[in-house]
């Protein structure tokens, strides 16, 4: 699902997600929830955009 937001809804989400990563410290085990909430910002679904940990 793709949801149209204006500039200042982006830019108050940006703000929440970097406020909630600033003391992220394990790259590894963040890594995950990084790209849902980055997806989040822009308004993407994760679910249709990114894949983690698929085989190949």
């Amino acid at each position: 699902m793709y949801v149209t937001l204006n500039p200042t809804e982006i830019r108050h989400r940006a703000h929440h997600f970097s406020k909630e990563f600033a003391d992220a410290h394990y790259e590894l085990g963040e890594a995950q929830n990084f790209i849902r909430g980055l997806c989040d910002v822009f308004g993407f679904s994760n679910k249709r955009l990114v894949s983690f940990e698929q085989r190949v």
